[in-house]
């Protein structure tokens, strides 16, 4: 059984019978139906959630189903640029597929402990949607809808109109990912408009610029700045993910320049500036985390977890009230959790930094590579790290406060979590 929800369609009702399953299973022993019923009910907030790691590989195969000639939509092989020298031979692999469970294999990363083994997945599934903009509004029609049977009242949801667009090969010629990105943005706007009307949530777009494309950096701005104000589902912010490699100006220059140079132009702009940083060692480090705090000017930290090796980085985040995204499943499945032996939840950074009162949320990050969800990531907090429901509680409190939303909408979504607690 995967980390997943069976849910029905009505919102916050997933079966009891997963009482029953964990009821067996070490650690979960504590874990009762009060438990469950609390996290189905309570109104969600989710900061950090990708997009294209939100698309469910099930939907994605019986669309590839459909139309065999969609196989030429993916590349003989794909360099890595994380991983020089390596080759993923992605029509070959696809191809082996003989259901829908081989596929669902090559599309999540579960037990590698691997950021670098994670983003291979994305060079799995990520030629199929490129540039499919019928395709691409249904994906984002289908996460509000999933959004919603985890009764997540608030979503800001990240990606890159670039990565969607990038060029591919198909029918002999390459198509222009510059000319396309508008439409890709355009098509995912529409399906989250769609889904956040018919499903009564509300849904915000933060777009990610990508490490190992500075020439995409500026460009990702561009977008943001045009459309901060196009509500409902404005492009409430920016990032920058796959990877921290552009904050190493010594070792990656030309990453670095560009990404810099584009975070301070968001900066003078007024942008809200969220980065994954100190997420994975030793490439997520200590420093990275403190240059995204104090030079970058981010108000929010994608994980951040090398904060836990040194009280004065804890300090430096209170005082500042930066506030960092959690994603507990992803933390273990990319390495970004560091230790060694048997793995205990209680030591989790997380753990750590809720007594040290450091403002965070917890978040499902790529649900659909990880194969889990964020109602799991509750039940993770409440039964395998020991913390209460008051911190669930605070954290989705302290979402609130990092949102970046009008404050209208904050007013309205405290006045949810509020009610529901009093309820």
């Amino acid at each position: 059984m995967g980390d997943v929800d069976n849910t029905t369609k009505e919102a916050g009702k997933t079966p009891l019978y997963l009482l029953r399953y964990l009821s067996d299973v070490p650690d979960w022993e504590t874990y009762g139906e009060d438990d469950e019923l609390f996290i189905q009910g309570f109104p969600k907030v989710e900061l950090h959630v990708h997009l294209d790691g939100s698309f469910d590989p099930d939907f994605l195969w019986d669309y590839l189903q459909k139309d065999s000639n969609l196989f030429q939509c993916l590349p003989v092989e794909t360099d890595l640029p994380w991983e020089p020298g390596k080759v993923l031979k992605v029509r070959e692999l696809v191809q082996q597929c003989k259901s829908s469970r081989e596929f669902h294999g090559l599309c999540t990363c579960r037990g590698y402990r691997s950021l670098k083994a994670m983003l291979n997945c994305f060079e799995i599934f990520l030629p199929l949607v490129r540039n499919q903009f019928d395709l691409l509004e249904e994906l984002a029609y289908d996460f509000c809808k999933r959004q919603w049977e985890q009764n997540i009242v608030y979503t800001e949801v990240r990606y890159s109109p670039h990565l969607l667009a990038e060029p591919v090969q198909r029918d002999n010629s390459i198509t222009d990912a510059d000319d396309k990105a508008l439409k890709v943005f355009e098509a995912i706007t529409k399906g989250l408009r769609r889904g956040s009307s018919k499903y009564g949530i509300v849904v915000n777009q933060i777009l990610s610029a990508i490490t190992w494309r500075p020439d995409w950096a500026h460009k990702t701005l561009d977008f943001v700045v045009k459309h901060q104000h196009d509500f409902p589902c404005a492009t409430v912010g920016i990032d920058i993910a796959a990877g921290e490699e552009h904050f190493d100006n010594e070792n990656f220059p030309d990453l670095y320049q560009s990404h810099y140079d584009m975070i301070q132009k968001a900066k003078s702009l007024g942008i809200p500036i969220t980065i994954h940083a100190g997420e994975v060692q030793p490439t997520g480090s200590k420093s990275n985390l403190l240059m995204a705090i104090e030079d970058y000017g981010a108000s929010r930290i994608g994980h951040g977890y090398r904060a836990v090796d040194d009280i004065d980085a804890i300090k430096l985040i209170s005082e500042k009230n930066i506030h960092l995204e959690v994603c507990p499943t992803s933390s273990n499945e990319t390495g970004g959790w560091a230790y060694t032996g048997k793995k205990n939840w209680r030591e989790h950074p997380m753990v750590k930094l809720v007594k040290e009162g450091v403002p965070l949320s917890i978040n499902s990050d790529d649900p659909g590579v990880f194969h889990t969800s964020l109602a799991w990531q509750y039940r993770v907090v409440l039964a395998k790290m020991g913390l209460d429901r008051e911190t669930i509680l605070q954290s989705n409190l302290h979402a609130v406060e990092g949102a970046f939303c009008p404050e209208d909408i904050k007013l309205k979504l405290r006045n949810k979590i509020e009610d529901f607690v009093v309820s």
